[in-house]
């Protein structure tokens, strides 16, 4: 019997330390993963790009560019659906990223190693900031309940903020560049066809990241609410 629970209690500090382990890894692998993103998306911005420099409007004289209003606008629903992507991709990230924090404080928590649960002073190594959910708490409960995206990690925080900015900026110089070439003016019949439907995607897309942040977000406060942060909140309001 006592053999058994030495094993088991064994077997316990191998999986805490494994997946101690495997949470360092995992940030070196992230760094890594945003490199490919951030390529990714520089190919879709000079795509984009390309097209900008390229494009007049059909309905000029003597337009004998291969960028017409068609490819033009294809080429910015495409950057902003893969933007879009680009955002849900570094929420996910950052969703998982909060998780797998949350279990590393549980096992440091259950090793008493942090400023919370040592019995030596030598013990407390981890301040109580290294709770993901506390500090999750102390931010959105404590303060406001309003839709923010600081509830990611400050490295992917830096990334959204980067896409969600180049979706807007998109946004603008694609009317920019139509009010330049006076598409309105040349087109007055045509100011709804197909590639005005797809702009109207495009700027949908840009608009739909920020649900996504939303959506991630709701997620990520269920999870929290799921694993003790409901405890805080009862405690808060029991105490007045």
């Amino acid at each position: 019997m006592v053999l058994a629970k030495m094993k088991e209690e064994e077997f316990k500090f191998e999986l805490m330390k494994s997946f101690h382990e495997q949470f360092a890894q995992n940030q070196n692998h992230h760094q890594n993963l945003f490199i490919q993103v951030v390529s990714i998306l520089l190919t879709v911005i000079i795509g984009f790009g390309y097209t900008l420099f390229n494009f007049k409007a059909t309905g000029e004289s003597n337009n004998n560019s291969t960028i017409g209003l068609f490819e033009f606008t294809c080429a910015f629903a495409i950057s902003e659906i893969i933007l879009s992507l680009g955002i849900a991709l570094v929420s996910n990230m950052a969703l998982g990223y909060r998780r797998d924090q949350l279990m590393n404080t549980r096992i440091r928590e259950a090793a008493k190693i942090t400023v919370d649960t040592a019995t030596k002073v030598d013990d407390k190594i981890f301040a109580s900031s290294y709770n993901p959910m506390k500090n999750y708490y102390n931010k959105f409960y404590n303060k406001n309940k309003s839709m923010r995206i600081d509830w990611m990690p400050n490295f992917h925080l830096i990334f959204s903020i980067t896409i969600i900015t180049i979706e807007f900026l998109v946004v603008l110089i694609y009317f920019t560049k139509l009010g330049l070439n006076s598409f309105i003016e040349v087109h007055p019949n045509n100011t709804f066809d197909y590639s005005s439907l797809i702009s109207i995607i495009g700027v949908f897309f840009c608009f739909f990241s920020f649900w996504l942040i939303h959506h991630f977000h709701k997620t990520l406060n269920k999870f929290y609410l799921d694993n003790g942060m409901q405890d805080l909140i009862n405690n808060r309001y029991s105490n007045g």
